[in-house]
């Protein structure tokens, strides 16, 4: 009776730690939840572009991968210093117009 009765206790004392458990917030104090998890869309802030300007980028960021696809064919499949930080300076000329 008392292996019982000290079972019965001993899982009752685990089932309420387990009921006073919180799980840890978000900095704005919303508990994550499936339904925050929800796609994003393509553009998540508002850069300020028009739709013209995405073009453009999207246009120089196709002719900047054809570019890297052939220095990489030139170098037998590797990029030097010079030419990373080339792509580097392309790649933030294109997303933040520097």
């Amino acid at each position: 009776m008392k292996p019982l009765l000290m079972l019965a206790l001993m899982s009752l004392s685990g089932m309420a730690s387990a009921q006073a458990f919180k799980p840890s917030t978000i900095d704005a104090g919303v508990s994550p939840s499936p339904n925050s998890f929800q796609r994003a869309p393509v553009y998540l802030f508002d850069d300020g572009d028009t739709p013209t300007m995405r073009q453009q980028k999207l246009r120089m960021a196709i002719a900047l991968r054809e570019d890297v696809a052939e220095r990489l064919h030139r170098n037998n499949g590797t990029l030097t210093p010079a030419d990373k930080a080339y792509i580097r300076r392309k790649t933030f000329r294109i997303l933040y117009g520097i």
